[in-house]
């Protein structure tokens, strides 16, 4: 790889270009969604996908799933993400009631998830059975059914004979299984918390888990604490659905923190209470009205941001094959030409999210929407 500072550089590069690329895009925004999210959910997806594509470099390369300690930034992104993905639906999820109708709240989760979940793991069956016939180990194991969970246990034994194919989408799906814990827990927490309540059971909350992270060390309790920071902000804060309005000082504050956490807190522990605490700051920039001089807000950001699911789930499986087929063919050797077809497969992962979110997301997201009116047919 080339040296870190010109990695990074090109890492913004191809974030930016493909914001520039795909603004002639059509929005396909639902009422009430905040565009400065969708943009700020864009970079985030696009942070982990290069966190593993320097993962899988490294694993076709040189036959290690790792990243030199030198680069920071790239081992940092990842893990900082997908914490601010999980204030993100603790945020989108805070507006909750104990009048909602659970049983279509569920099947609208189902519809949002599965679909695109099942093109994932479809992709990584075809690449399993591929590199398993190329090593001769084909048909030597297939618990492929496992597979088919939706991330809810993320139970992913090796299939078709490769020992290694749980990293054929970089391993990301690890993190559904804390959403689906988070979506079966909020019947109880908006039932049994009273409105009055909630603010104050959520700093409880926040404060026990955190005193738990920093004495006792356990395991899990920073992705609830995540959760409940989403859930805090969205009482405190509510949610606007008018467009942001220009406000430099908000957006310099903004920029500023991003910059400071990603630059310069990397050599923190991304889930230490003081990387969790500049993140949860920085969320409130952007649920705030921050905009980034208009960056966040673009088109071309906004369309990717609602492509972001996609991106997450597919990006992991085309830089395998962008690794393995380089390395193969002996083009890793030319490390220029490498990063220029690192970049054109960087557009295609934007590209093809883009067209399944419109092809297979979006439909079935209106189905959900529609499930109502089909349940008053049934009754």
């Amino acid at each position: 790889m080339l040296p870190e500072i010109v990695n990074v550089t090109w890492i913004f590069l191809c974030i930016i270009s493909a914001g520039l690329i795909f603004s002639w895009k059509k929005n396909n925004f639902e009422t009430g969604r905040l565009s400065n999210l969708d943009g700020i959910r864009y970079i985030l997806a696009a942070f982990v996908a290069f966190h593993h594509n320097t993962y899988l470099y490294n694993l076709a390369n040189y036959g290690k799933w790792e990243i030199q300690p030198t680069y920071k930034f790239e081992i940092f992104i990842g893990q900082f993400s997908v914490s601010m993905f999980f204030i993100i639906s603790g945020y989108l999820f805070g507006d909750l009631n104990p009048k909602t109708d659970w049983i279509k709240f569920y099947a609208k989760r189902f519809l949002r998830i599965m679909p695109t979940y099942y093109i994932s793991a479809l992709m990584c069956f075809f690449v399993a059975i591929e590199v398993s016939v190329n090593h001769k180990t084909f048909l030597n194991n297939f618990n492929f059914i496992y597979w088919l969970d939706g991330g809810i246990i993320n139970y992913h034994p090796s299939i078709f004979g490769y020992n290694d194919s749980v990293i054929l989408n970089a391993g990301v799906t690890w993190t559904l299984t804390w959403e689906w814990g988070f979506y079966f827990l909020v019947p109880m927490y908006f039932t049994l918390i009273k409105k009055e309540n909630r603010i104050p059971f959520c700093v409880a909350a926040i404060s026990l888990l955190s005193y738990s992270i920093e004495f006792f060390r356990i395991e899990g309790s920073v992705f609830i604490l995540l959760f409940f920071i989403g859930i805090l902000s969205r009482e405190t804060f509510g949610m606007s659905i008018e467009i942001p309005a220009k406000n430099i000082l908000i957006d310099i504050i903004s920029i500023s923190m991003f910059f400071t956490i990603v630059l310069a807190m990397n050599n923190q522990n991304p889930r230490s209470l003081i990387v969790v605490f500049a993140s949860t700051l920085l969320f409130v920039t952007i649920i705030n009205k921050a905009r980034w001089f208009g960056i966040l807000s673009s088109r071309g950001f906004t369309v990717l941001g609602d492509s972001s699911y996609c991106i997450y789930l597919f990006h992991g499986t085309f830089w395998y094959l962008t690794h393995y087929i380089c390395h193969n063919k002996e083009i890793s050797t030319n490390i220029y030409l490498l990063y220029a077809i690192q970049t054109l497969v960087w557009y295609f992962i934007c590209g093809f999210s883009i067209f399944i979110h419109k092809k297979i997301e979006i439909p079935f997201i209106r189905i959900g929407k529609n499930l109502k009116n089909s349940f008053c047919r049934i009754t």
